[in-house]
């Protein structure tokens, strides 16, 4: 084989390395979400509202106001997942997903829910409430 062809076949390796890994990186994978707490940015009234994603399918609910819940969770497709609660399913949309930032959908009975969340890093304390 010459070197020509070598250097064909390795470049057309690479243009295909190159498309799998772009369409790849289209779709939401749950890597940064899992083992981080992430704290509830758009709030107007009560603060403090936090997910904590396990590996295991336990996902910690818990806020500086309210007893913290322990539920399941799953992954549907590459942007949908599903809360368990209660034995009743929550579709969840990953409408947004970064080492820093979580936007999320929740399909409600009654209505649409959109949430957005920040990766919170430690130590974190509850903001005062007002009384």
């Amino acid at each position: 084989m010459t070197l020509f062809r070598l250097r064909a076949r390795k470049a057309a390796f690479v243009a295909i390395l190159s498309l799998v890994i772009v369409s790849c990186s289209s779709s939401i994978t749950p890597e940064p979400l899992i083992g981080r707490a992430w704290i509830r940015t758009d709030q107007t009234e009560l603060p403090g509202e936090m997910l904590l994603f396990l590996k295991d399918g336990t996902v910690l609910m818990d806020s500086c106001w309210e007893t913290y819940r322990l539920a399941t969770w799953k992954q549907t497709s590459d942007n949908k997942l599903i809360f368990v609660e209660d034995q009743m399913e929550t579709p969840v949309e990953l409408l947004k997903l970064t080492a820093d930032e979580l936007h999320i959908r929740l399909e409600l009975p009654r209505e649409m829910r959109e949430r957005r969340f920040r990766y919170q890093r430690s130590p974190y304390l509850c903001p005062d409430m007002k009384r």
